[in-house]
Order: structure tokens, then C-alpha cells, then sequence
């Protein structure tokens, strides 16, 4: 007889009509399609599923993670799996790969760190592909100080400077920031932060305070002081959602590292194009 088993999966999606990944009343979630689906594939009344950790309505993904177990026993091998959900998925939403886990396996407690990048179109005139997934900034700015200013944002501190609602926070605000940069990639910049977790809308509002130093609006050194002020109203403005993707999810020191100081254009791009999937 078959056993119950646990699955992994990795999945993208485009956020735009989504509620983010968690189920909420009377509006579309990416945890609620897949359970849906799950349930339909596995003919139960309902499923469960654990992600790797919430999204905002608007964001996207290119590599959020789930874990779930098994309703009942099946045959079901990865590849199957995977084109099984698939089948069931709105456009908007697909399984990347499906792979058996260990049988404690869990999408968010296991996951050890993120790796989210935030796109920004530079070009005085925006490129109408990129409307929905970049946030347009006509007036040019200036990369090098950005990067002076990411990285006071880098190692282990409160960045309570840098959440929204902070006082329904449970817990302190302390967070490693593994790597935190800006990389130009033709007229559009990629804005990237690789940590051990994030606070709620911590990337985005990173993302807006590194943009007010690129404008001139502030020297690079400001950003220190906004991070040791603890006060978000010190910050610059939260990034609107449409610019921001998780990149991915990793679930071992080796990951972690890797992802921390790969090339990170090559990373999107490999995600965005699927350059090293196998050939059919």
C-alpha cells in the first residue's frame, strides 16, 4: 500500500490580480488556487498547504515554496504531480517543480532565507511590456550612491525604520541582511536584498528609501541614520507592490551562501527565461 508522503513545491506566479499568498474572504490567493487545486487532483473535500512565507497583494514570485502532505496515498510521481496542479491552475499561477520531501518537511519553518529583487524602469520613457512588474522612475539615478546606502542595510539589526504597522508586530525587529544592492541591467535596475527574513513590506520600503538616495534627495549616509533612528516615518516611501518579486527560497546553508553572492542578473534572468531547465 502506498504511503503518505510530503511535496515541496516551487512556484511563480504573476501577482497583479492576486491577493498575495495567503487565503483570505472573497478575494483570489495563490494559496487558495492551489488548495483548490490539490483538492480536485486528489478528489477531497479539502487540502492544505504551507508556503514559504506571505506576499502582498500585487507581488510576485518566481521562486515561492509550499510543502504539503499528502490527503491520502497516491501514485503520483513528481513530474505527474506537478502537470496534474497545473492542470487545475489559472494562467496566472503554475508549479515549477514538485519534489518529495522528508516527512517533517515544512515550507516556511524550514526555509533559512530569501533572496527578493525589486525592478525599477529607468528609461525616460517607460517600456509599456514592463508596466505591470516595474516601477517607473523617469528622472536617472544614481546607481553608486544606492549601493553606498544598500550597504548600511546589510548584517543583523532592527529595522522596525523599515515595516509597516510595526506595532502589530509580535517579536522584536531584528533581521540579518545578508546582501543588499542595486544592478543595472539596460535602462531597468535591479534592486536585491538576500536575508534570513524579512519584515512586512521591509523590501519595498528599502526599496523606496535607496530610490530617495538616488534621486538626490539624501546622501548615502542617511539611510544609517534612518536604520539606528527605528522610526519608519524617518524612511523614504514605501515601493509600490508591482515591482517586486520573490526570487527564492532557500532550505540549506549551501543555498543560502550561494545565494548571497551569485551574479544577480544572471539569477533573474535564469529565472525569468528558464535558461537551465533540461532540454524536452
Amino acid at each position: 500500500m502506498a504511503e503518505i508522503r510530503t511535496w515541496k513545491l516551487r512556484i511563480a506566479f504573476d501577482g497583479t490580480q492576486l491577493n498575495g499568498w495567503q487565503i483570505q474572504d472573497d478575494v483570489p490567493s495563490v494559496q487558495e488556487e492551489i488548495q483548490k487545486a490539490l483538492a480536485r487532483l486528489y478528489d477531497v473535500p479539502e487540502t492544505h498547504v504551507n508556503g514559504s512565507g506571505r506576499t502582498d497583494a500585487g507581488v510576485h514570485a518566481l521562486g515561492l515554496c509550499a510543502s504539503f502532505e499528502e490527503p491520502k496515498p497516491s501514485r503520483f510521481q513528481g513530474d505527474g504531480l506537478r502537470k496534474g496542479i497545473n492542470a487545475l491552475l489559472p494562467a496566472s499561477i503554475r508549479v515549477l517543480d514538485a519534489d518529495e520531501a522528508a516527512p517533517k518537511f515544512h515550507g516556511r519553518y524550514n526555509c533559512i532565507g530569501k533572496t527578493y529583487c525589486y525592478i525599477v524602469d529607468n528609461a525616460a520613457v517607460p517600456n509599456p511590456l514592463f508596466s505591470r512588474y516595474a516601477w517607473h522612475h523617469r528622472m536617472l539615478l544614481d546607481v553608486e550612491k544606492m549601493n553606498q546606502a544598500a550597504s548600511c542595510l546589510e548584517g543583523t539589526h532592527d529595522y522596525s525604520a523599515f515595516t509597516v504597522k510595526r506595532a502589530e508586530l509580535k517579536g522584536d525587529a531584528i533581521r540579518t541582511i545578508l546582501r543588499a544592492g542595486v544592478v543595472p541591467m539596460g535602462s531597468f535596475l535591479i534592486f536585491h536584498f538576500t536575508g534570513t527574513g524579512f519584515l512586512y513590506k521591509q523590501v519595498r520600503s528599502m526599496t523606496g528609501e535607496l530610490i530617495e538616495i538616488g534621486l538626490g534627495k539624501a546622501p548615502p549616509s542617511r539611510t544609517a541614520e534612518v536604520l539606528a533612528g527605528c522610526q519608519r516615518a524617518l524612511a523614504g516611501q514605501t515601493a509600490p507592490a508591482h515591482g517586486l518579486i520573490l526570487l527564492e527560497c532557500c532550505y540549506s546553508g549551501e543555498a543560502l551562501a550561494d545565494a548571497a553572492c551569485c551574479d544577480i542578473k544572471s539569477r533573474l534572468l535564469d529565472k525569468l527565461f528558464n535558461f537551465s531547465a533540461p532540454p524536452l
